[in-house]
């Protein structure tokens, strides 16, 4: 069964939660503009992320990490990235 998840913060919107937790949707994106954020409750697995502020200083990890697939974020180009609470923004490894 193909199962999609998308979230779109703008407009100075916030959202708690975590985003395809258990790693289990086909495909799982999230937009966020400069003036909303987003706040952690758990890892989340996302086929893409996109974030107007390039620090994503507007994501609070509370030391929980997003993965993502790094052949869908090119920007990215594979980086980790340390995020506001101690988690990180990480490319997912496959096996």
């Amino acid at each position: 069964m193909l199962t999609s998840r998308r979230k779109a913060l703008t407009d100075g919107s916030s959202w708690r939660g975590s985003l395809n937790e258990d790693n289990q949707a086909d495909s799982a994106s999230i937009a966020l503009d400069r003036s909303s954020s987003w706040e952690l409750t758990a890892n989340s697995y996302v086929t893409s992320i996109s974030d107007k502020d390039a620090s994503f200083a507007n994501i609070k990890s509370n030391g929980h990490n997003i993965y993502y697939d790094a052949s869908q974020n090119s920007a990215l180009a594979g980086r980790t990235i340390d995020l506001p609470g101690g988690g990180k923004l990480l490319p997912q490894t496959k096996g």
